[in-house]
């Protein structure tokens, strides 16, 4: 539970908008920080635009949650089904509405979870009625938000970027999201990197089975080789990058390998997921490969893991699921291109072009038969992750919210 906090600490709202039935990293960094908040500074809110596990989680550390489901049903369908005068309303309701949540929960701060392309046009308008700073995170590809969010809505106009670009602060967690944020010009000044980070103690508390046990339930040969991809299942994710690699191999390399992939997918994207499936049993792999669907018990199998992929085909701007693999000490095979590239210098992991899937197959060739090589990997992804702690992670956040408050202050005063 969370310390009592005193009647002036400012409530921070967070808003995680995603809404397709899937839960991943995004809900889980919005997770540490508010849970890891000062409570003698600060009272986090969180509201969800769907309801999801997170929910019980923040609500048994003692933070308050709410459920947006009704109002974005309403807003959705009259977007959806509306004429351009129903629409134009349509928006000014949800501003309205949001302004209405802002004053009658005493939110001093909005910190909005996702990405600038999300929020700009409801969320930081009402903020700006209701009188208070809006932030924004960084940790969604532009290119990748309407597949992660349903929002249809790329920032293709220069109106739409102009708007994104009213943030107080964004802050993008990687230099490859910096990058990306300087592309639409957002000023210099209202930028600042804050990396994802993980309490790697506390996820490997998480762990409640003996990686003998779980590898024994996934079927993985006697002295084989555990290579887990997680992650929701859809194209952009990469799963078919891996299965393409597992064709390139010979089959008496895969003798000694069990291939899991674990995540969810929804219904836009079953058949992606069939085809993977299909593909799987073409290349005479069903022995090999299996998919487990969604699972309560990541840390489980990232511990239980001889190697962890990642192959993304757009790149990703941190990935907290690397950091777990990581701190599991996995061996790390990853994208070459994203903002989790930066968590593997120094030896921390080996890197792959996603369009030559014969890259992956040679690197998985040798990690599985050279197990020194799998270890020291491992090892220094353990040392390296060291460096991403969430204690940095919040203490960051918290440092841009007093500026922020200060800043404020001293221009009322």
């Amino acid at each position: 539970m969370r310390t009592p906090t005193r009647d002036f600490v400012t409530r921070v709202l967070y808003v995680e908008a995603n809404e397709d039935g899937t839960v991943g990293g995004s809900h889980q960094a919005l997770f540490d920080v508010a849970t890891g908040l000062d409570g003698s500074s600060y009272d986090p809110v969180v509201l969800f635009y769907q309801d999801n596990s997170f929910v019980e989680k923040l609500q048994r550390s003692g933070v308050e949650v709410h459920l947006y489901e009704q109002e974005r049903s309403e807003e959705t369908s009259t977007q959806r089904t509306g004429n351009r005068l129903a629409k134009t309303k349509g928006v000014l309701s949800a501003i309205r509405r949001r302004e209405r949540f802002l004053r009658a929960n005493r939110i001093g701060l909005l910190h909005l979870n996702n990405s600038p392309a999300v929020g700009y046009d409801d969320w930081l308008p009402a903020a700006r009625l209701a009188g208070i700073p809006c932030i924004v995170n960084s940790m969604l590809v532009m290119s990748c938000v309407e597949d992660v969010l349903g929002n249809g809505m790329r920032l293709k106009s220069a109106v739409k970027r102009r708007l994104a670009g009213g943030f107080d602060f964004v802050l993008p967690v990687s230099d490859y999201m910096v990058a990306e944020m300087q592309k639409l010009r957002i000023p210099t000044d209202r930028i600042v990197k804050v990396n994802h980070g993980i309490d790697a103690a506390s996820f490997l508390q998480r762990v409640k089975r003996d990686p003998d046990e779980v590898r024994l339930e996934l079927d993985v040969p006697p002295g084989g080789v555990l290579i887990a991809m997680v992650g929701n299942v859809r194209a952009w994710k990469g799963q078919h990058v891996l299965i393409a690699a597992l064709a390139e191999l010979d089959r008496a390399t895969l003798e000694g390998a069990k291939i899991i992939f674990a995540g969810a997918a929804t219904a836009q994207d079953a058949d992606y997921e069939q085809s993977l499936r299909d593909t799987v049993a073409m290349q005479s792999l069903t022995d090999r490969v299996a998919f487990l669907g969604p699972r309560s018990d990541v840390p489980d199998l990232l511990n239980a893991a001889d190697i962890f992929v990642h192959a993304s085909t757009n790149p990703e701007p941190g990935g907290v699921v690397v950091l777990e693999a990581m701190a599991a000490g996995a061996a790390i095979v990853a994208a070459d291109r994203g903002g989790h590239v930066e968590y593997l210098t120094d030896g921390a992991g080996r890197t792959f072009d996603v369009n030559v899937p014969a890259q992956l197959a040679l690197i998985l060739e040798e990690l599985i038969q050279r197990p020194q090589t799998r270890s020291s990997l491992g090892q220094n992804a353990r040392q390296r992750v060291s460096e991403y702690s969430l204690q940095r992670n919040v203490d960051s956040v918290q440092e841009v919210y007093g500026h922020l408050l200060r800043s404020i202050s001293a221009a009322k005063a």
